[in-house]
């Protein structure tokens, strides 16, 4: 989402894929962070 040119020219569909893409990403990302602070502690 940082490609402003992609953003402009994309089908609002594919943005709201691309979107959801994204917050699953962050999402699991999330979820790394903790299990690796679990096993730490």
């Amino acid at each position: 989402m940082s490609n402003k040119n992609f953003v402009k020219n994309a089908p609002e569909k594919v943005i709201d894929i691309e979107m959801k893409k994204k917050s699953d990403a962050m999402a699991k990302i999330d979820l790394l962070r903790q299990s690796i602070k679990k096993l730490r502690s």
